[in-house]
């Protein structure tokens, strides 16, 4: 996770916590945006929760072809509120 991006400590904690309970063992580490997207790229790290497409991380994640969305869980929240 980004140390300092508030969404993305609380969205990682969250799926930690989700993932423990399955029974997996999950280790969280602290890095910039550019560094988990290349360790991901290297399968060093498996996700990244602080991610914002289709805009802000456009052009890092363009760097990675192999790397797959998973899905989107504000834009469906933010529909859910009403925001725009």
């Amino acid at each position: 996770m980004v140390d300092g991006w508030a969404e993305d400590i609380a969205m990682t904690h969250v799926a930690k916590a989700i993932l423990d309970k399955q029974g997996y063992h999950i280790i969280i580490q602290k890095a910039s945006a550019d560094m988990i997207l290349a360790s991901m790229n290297n399968e060093d790290t498996d996700l990244f929760m602080g991610v914002w497409l289709p805009h802000t991380h456009a052009a890092k994640i363009a760097k990675f072809p192999e790397l797959t969305e998973l899905g989107n869980q504000l834009q469906q929240r933010a529909h859910r509120f009403g925001c725009a």
